[in-house]
């Protein structure tokens, strides 16, 4: 079978990251929907197959190619590592030995991650330390030892 059947029997969409989500983490699991198409591992099946094959993924490239594609053999994929800010994840179903289905069946969707672990990590060990610093200041502050002697009115 052609490449153009599988294309007219499938359709892709993007269920996670929905479109303009704002993702609280540093990784955001991409979840596509491809009913008529099998994902297969292109290392075992390395030949174009009816409704077979994987998908490229590519997340804020702004030249797509096979060479610059993370390859799925799931329907799921985990992006980490992801900078903090707005983000384009476009999605190509291809066949197995990597070629484009024809038509090109893609999907394109947009996300924001707003801050990685390690930055939320940060923030909570600013805000304890601060805290600390605070109880430390005020049992000086409290404490004998640094109080202002008190002047005693003399006797005339």
């Amino acid at each position: 079978m052609t490449s153009a059947l599988i294309a007219i029997a499938t359709a892709l969409t993007i269920v996670t990251p929905k479109a303009a989500e704002i993702v609280n983490t540093d990784q955001v699991t991409l979840r596509v929907a491809a009913p008529n198409f099998q994902f297969v591992d292109f290392k075992t099946h390395p030949w174009a197959a009816y409704r077979q094959g994987h998908m490229h993924i590519w997340i804020d490239e702004k030249n797509p190619s096979k060479s610059t594609a993370i390859k799925s053999t799931s329907n799921v994929y985990t992006l980490t590592n992801l900078k903090p800010g707005p983000h384009t994840l476009t999605v190509e179903l291809v066949n197995n030995d990597h070629s484009s289905l024809n038509p090109k069946v893609m999907a394109t969707t947009t996300f924001t991650t707003a801050s990685s672990k390690i930055e939320q990590r940060s923030v909570v060990m600013i805000a304890i330390l601060a805290f600390v610093l605070l109880v430390i200041a005020l049992y000086f502050l409290n404490s004998k030892e640094f109080k202002a002697p008190v002047k005693k009115k003399r006797k005339s």
